[in-house]
C-alpha cells in the first residue's frame, strides 16, 4: 500500500494518507470522502470480486488507544443493526500497521445534495420518514447516532435512505456485550457511569426514557457534559452536553427544513451566532421561508414539533416521528 500525506484545512492537526494500491485483500480505487473517523475509499474485495468501502483512521492517530476504540464502537454498533436504512458492516480488519473497516458500497446522493437540488415536501416527508424507521431501529437496540445531518444520510438510486458514519455513536453496555465476540482492533473501554447523564438530560428522571437505564450506559470516550456532534444539526440541549432520542429528533428535524426549504433553519453569519439561534430563536416556518414551494400548514406543524426547545415537547421518538412523517 502506498500513500502521499496531505493536510486538510489549517484548523486540523491531522493529516490524511492518501491512499493507493492494495491493503490485505482488498485493491484501493479511490478516495470516497471524509468523515468523523477518517477517510473512505472505494475498493474492491479481490476475494469476493465485489467492491466495498474501506473506513481507515488518519495516520498521526493509528497507533491512539481512543481512536482505536472509536473505531471499534463504531464497528459494534454497526454490526448490532441489521436494517435497510442503515450501512452493513462487512468486516473490521487490521493490516500494514492500519486498522479499518469493511462496509457496504453506497451509490448515490448526499441529502444534503439532494437539499440543494430541491425536492417537492411530498418527498422531503418520505425521505425523513425512511431516516426515522431507520433511527428507531437503533435506538430500539440501544445505539444512539449523535451525529445526524443531511452529510451523514444518504439517498440511493433506487430512492432508498441509508444512514451512515456511526464514529460518535454511543452504546448501552449491553451492546457491547452482544458483539464482544467481533475481533477487536483495541480492547472496549471500561463502562463509566459518570458519562450516563449524556444520554438523558437531567432535567428528566433516569427513567423517563423507557430502555435507556443510566446504569447500563457505555463510555463515550467524552468528559461529562461535552459537546458531541455537529453544531448547526445540535438540539439546545446538547450544547449542556446532554443527548436522547429526542436529541435525534432534533437533529432530524433540521434535516427535514433543509429538504422542504432548501437551506437549514438556524444558520447564520457564524458558527457562534448558530448556537445561539439554536438556544433563542423560533425557526421561520416552512411556508412563509419557501412560500415558492407551495408548503401546507402540516408540514409547518411536524417542523415547529421537531424542532421545539424543550425536549419534551417534540416526538417523543423516532417511531412516532416516522408515522406522523408518513401520515
Amino acid at each position: 500500500m502506498t500513500g502521499a500525506i496531505r493536510c486538510r484545512g489549517f484548523q486540523s492537526r491531522l493529516c490524511f494518507a492518501s491512499v493507493s494500491g492494495d491493503i490485505s485483500h482488498y485493491r484501493i480505487l479511490g478516495q470516497l470522502g471524509r468523515g468523523a473517523m477518517g477517510e473512505v475509499y472505494r475498493a474492491v474485495d479481490q476475494r469476493l470480486g465485489r467492491e466495498v468501502a474501506l473506513k481507515m483512521l488518519p495516520r498521526e492517530v493509528e497507533g491512539d488507544a481512543d481512536w482505536q476504540t472509536r473505531l471499534l464502537r463504531e464497528a459494534q454498533a454497526a454490526s448490532a443493526l441489521n436494517h435497510p436504512g442503515i450501512v452493513t458492516l462487512y468486516d473490521i480488519e487490521h493490516d500494514e500497521g492500519r486498522s479499518f473497516l469493511v462496509m457496504e458500497l453506497v451509490s448515490g446522493e448526499p441529502m444534503s445534495e439532494v437539499a440543494r437540488k430541491g425536492v417537492t415536501w411530498e418527498r422531503a416527508l418520505e425521505l425523513v420518514a425512511g431516516v426515522a424507521d431507520a433511527l428507531a431501529a437503533a435506538h430500539a437496540l440501544g445505539i444512539l447516532h449523535r451525529d445526524i445531518k443531511s452529510d451523514n444520510l444518504m439517498v440511493t438510486a433506487r430512492g432508498q435512505v441509508k444512514v451512515l458514519d456511526f464514529g460518535l455513536a454511543k452504546l448501552r453496555a449491553d451492546v457491547v456485550s452482544r458483539t464482544s465476540q467481533m475481533q477487536a482492533v483495541a480492547p472496549p473501554p471500561e463502562a463509566d457511569d459518570s458519562l450516563a447523564d449524556t444520554l438523558v438530560p437531567r432535567t428528566q428522571p433516569a427513567d423517563s426514557q423507557p430502555g435507556w437505564d443510566r446504569k447500563a450506559l457505555r463510555s463515550d470516550l467524552t468528559q461529562a457534559g461535552q459537546m458531541v456532534g455537529t453544531p448547526a444539526y445540535m438540539a439546545p440541549e446538547c450544547y449542556e452536553g446532554h443527548t436522547d432520542v429526542r436529541s435525534e429528533v432534533f437533529a432530524l428535524g433540521v434535516v427535514l427544513y433543509e429538504l422542504v426549504v432548501g437551506k437549514r433553519p438556524f444558520d447564520r453569519e457564524n458558527a457562534f451566532a448558530t448556537m445561539a439561534a439554536i438556544q433563542l430563536d423560533d425557526p421561520e416556518p416552512p411556508s412563509k421561508a419557501a412560500p415558492e414551494r407551495g408548503i401546507p400548514p402540516k408540514v409547518d406543524q411536524l417542523v415547529a414539533k421537531t424542532l421545539a426547545k424543550a425536549p419534551a415537547e417534540r416526538f417523543a421518538d423516532m417511531t412516532e416521528l416516522a408515522a406522523r412523517s408518513a401520515a
